[in-house]
């Protein structure tokens, strides 16, 4: 999914500026793991709130896409990423699993 890769990318910029307002900033070398993970569409990278949705468990609502909205909004940062596109990018990912069999009907 196009979508999905660029929101990636996108969330990781935003995420990065939220870390070093925070006055924390991953080593370069992670950066540089995740920014060539995200366009691999074999990469086997599932995201959490997607896993714990199809596992019908809790899901990470307030403790971390709260948080990280809420650091956003702290740091006046663009919060649109965190606001809208993950719920659609976790959606799209959970039908793409379903086309491909991977879940229960």
């Amino acid at each position: 999914m196009p979508e999905g890769k660029d929101l990636s990318q996108h969330l990781l910029d935003i995420n990065l500026g939220i870390a070093r307002q925070e006055g924390h900033l991953p080593d370069a070398g992670f950066i540089v793991t995740y920014r060539a993970l995200f366009p691999q569409a074999d990469s086997g990278y599932e995201d959490s709130v997607l896993c714990d949705i199809e596992r019908v468990g809790p899901i990470e609502a307030d403790h971390l896409l709260g948080f990280m909205l809420d650091r956003c909004r702290a740091h006046a940062l663009d919060d649109s990423a965190h606001r809208l596109a993950l719920a659609y990018t976790a959606a799209r990912a959970h039908e793409q699993r379903r086309a491909a069999g991977r879940l229960p009907d």
